[in-house]
């Protein structure tokens, strides 16, 4: 496979459009943790005290667990992606 990097303004739009895609993606991740944290503190006291995760509110949180998780990765994803286009920016400026 035959990388290329397009000079100009194409590069930087490319970044910007990366960091954008990553400041939204951060900002999903906290409203969910804002939006959630009640449900999750009543859910861990329930099965802290009756020893059981078995109610509604239990596949409740792993949603939640599961959507903050993919977030996650999908955020780490964008950033190996934004640290590889920003080196080869800095490739490609270091030779012109």
């Amino acid at each position: 496979m035959v990388r290329t990097w397009v000079s100009g303004s194409q590069s930087t739009e490319a970044i910007d459009k990366i960091r954008s895609e990553l400041a939204e993606l951060e900002r999903k991740r906290d409203e969910l943790i804002d939006a959630n944290k009640s449900k999750i503190f009543q859910w861990a006291s329930r099965v802290v005290r009756a020893n059981s995760d078995s109610d509604k509110m239990a596949g409740e949180v792993k949603e939640i667990i599961a959507e903050y998780d993919s977030l996650v990765q999908t955020i780490f994803d964008k950033e190996v992606l934004l640290s590889e286009r920003l080196d080869e920016q800095a490739k490609f400026d270091s030779l012109g």
